[in-house]
């Protein structure tokens, strides 16, 4: 993955436009703006916005689909949605929204059966080359996308899915063993480098140099708690393959617990099956019982995953003046640090997994900790 730099109060945007035909140019540099609200996130695509004047060298560059890049920063976004308003001076504006390069992984699913037993990492490394690097189909083939592996420490699984976007399976895998992942852009040398990592914990009692953001150190500035549990479970009831009462089932998640505590949720696991065709071999195959039973504590453990409680932790972070913490330099998207606020009663170890910066009149850096639990279509449908 490209190497985090420390992060500079100042943007300057480029525009590339990158096509099938293997163009990878730069359009020109967007340099008449109002504000700019750019991120990335740990797991996923960030939506980015910009507002800029109507003007002639503006319409040029902000093209649908246009890939907007800040320079220093290792990611990029492509334009997905543009407004224009103009007053009835005749003064317009433009407002333009889009989504980091991770988005690309959405326009790709996963062709037939895929069951392959490996750590969570490699696992997502070999979905993406398998439908976006690689595929068989040419066609298939996302331009400039190449894998920049990185080797991460994590146990075994194994994991079957048939359909759904690689977006969607490489989501799920990556939050459920607290990975993260990115699509870099490395415009010099024309490719976007897709990249699994783990981040540092850096809280305190579990490390000897531990960061510590709070109102007391008053590194910590406005601040916005919220959650949400409505849609929380924590028991499924899986149901795999088999008919009536001879249907395989697991019950998966906090099976000991009782009363108002137990929110159970069932899950029809039918499309899991434990007789399938081996992609490279072409033999038939079977999963021993206990092999199936994995797949569908998986299955359960996903599923419990997406109605999980809502948390989330916003704050913008001091950037200006001394600061004991510097982000990009002591601590990273994707990290674990300590965060106290003494004004909500809040002391948190958490991971660090949006950052948001905004570049204007004047500049403001923001991190999101905990997660909100965005599909990518949702994330679309936000737009």
């Amino acid at each position: 993955m490209l190497r985090r730099k420390k992060l500079d109060t100042t943007a300057q945007v480029m525009v590339y436009r990158l096509d099938n035909s293997g163009k990878f140019e730069i359009v020109g540099e967007l340099d008449n703006y109002s504000s700019i609200a750019w991120g990335e996130a740990q797991k996923g695509c960030y939506q980015f916005e910009i507002w800029a004047p109507v003007m002639k060298k503006n319409q040029e560059l902000l093209q649908m689909d246009n890939i907007i890049h800040v320079k220093g920063r290792p990611q990029a976004g492509v334009i997905k949605i543009k407004d224009c308003e103009i007053d009835d001076s005749g003064i317009g504006k433009y407002h333009v929204k889009g989504l980091t390069l991770e988005c690309l992984l959405g326009n790709r699913i996963l062709m037939g059966l895929y069951l392959k037993q490996d750590k969570p990492a490699n696992i997502i490394y070999d979905l993406v080359d398998a439908n976006c690097v690689n595929p068989i189909d040419v066609k298939r083939k996302i331009p400039f996308l190449e894998l920049d592996k990185v080797e991460t420490q994590e146990a075994s699984v194994l994991y079957q899915k048939t359909g759904g976007s690689v977006y969607d399976s490489v989501e799920t895998l990556s939050a459920i063993n607290d990975l993260g992942y990115c699509v870099d852009f490395d415009a010099r040398n024309k490719k976007l480098l897709f990249g699994v990592y783990r981040g540092t914990d850096r809280t305190i009692g579990n490390s000897s140099s531990p960061v510590v953001l709070s109102t007391t150190l008053e590194n910590l500035l406005d601040s916005k708690y919220y959650q949400n549990r409505q849609n929380e479970t924590n028991v499924a009831f899986v149901q795999g393959e088999g008919k009536d009462e001879e249907r395989k089932s697991k019950l998966v998640g906090e099976i000991s617990s009782s009363g108002f505590e137990r929110k159970e949720l069932y899950v029809d696991a039918r499309d899991l099956q434990s007789e399938y065709t081996d992609s490279e071999t072409n033999e038939q195959k079977k999963l021993t019982e206990s092999e199936y039973l994995d797949l569908l504590n998986q299955r359960g453990n996903d599923k419990i995953l997406e109605t999980r409680e809502v948390e989330q932790f916003e704050s913008k972070v001091k950037t200006l003046g001394k600061a004991q913490f510097v982000f990009n330099e002591d601590y990273f998207l994707g990290d674990k640090i300590t965060v106290i606020d003494e004004r909500q009663g809040l002391a948190i170890s958490t991971t660090i997994t949006q950052v948001e910066e905004v570049f204007g009149e004047s500049y403001s850096l923001s991190l999101t900790f905990g997660f909100d639990n965005l599909s990518l279509s949702k994330k679309l449908r936000q737009l």
